[in-house]
């Protein structure tokens, strides 16, 4: 598979051949469709904070995809259906993306879209 890796802090991602995940137990592998990296994961990137992103990693966590296969004990059926989630992922951290939803507007809130959203639809603390 193609993945967009980190080679080192403040370097640009590279994209490099990477093997295909094998989904492990309650886990489902997805075919990403698309892709989006949050401001968090470009601050990392840039070496912003003091945590680093370990060379060779592959940032991002608002994915879109088609799930291939699953893991063992698997808890759904969906293969063949489009899941928000990002290579092999557990299961409990996907959601299906409706048919009518474009890949790419969906990938764009998995992240950013859900946190402004919970963000401004709560009442403040304090």
């Amino acid at each position: 598979m193609k993945a967009a890796v980190v080679s080192e802090t403040g370097a640009k991602l590279e994209i490099r051949d990477r093997p295909v995940p094998e989904p492990g137990p309650g886990q489902v592998l997805v075919r990403m469709l698309a892709s989006a990296l949050c401001h968090t994961d470009v601050h990392l990137l840039q070496g912003d904070w003091p945590l680093r992103p370990s060379p060779s990693s592959i940032p991002g966590h608002e994915g879109v995809g088609v799930v291939e296969a699953l893991g063992p004990s698997p808890r759904c059926t969906g293969l063949g259906s489009a899941w928000r989630s990002a290579g092999s992922a557990r299961r409990a951290g996907t959601a299906s993306v409706p048919d009518e939803q474009s890949a790419v507007d969906a990938a764009a809130l998995t992240c950013a879209g859900t946190t402004a959203f919970r963000a401004v639809s709560r009442p403040c603390l304090g």
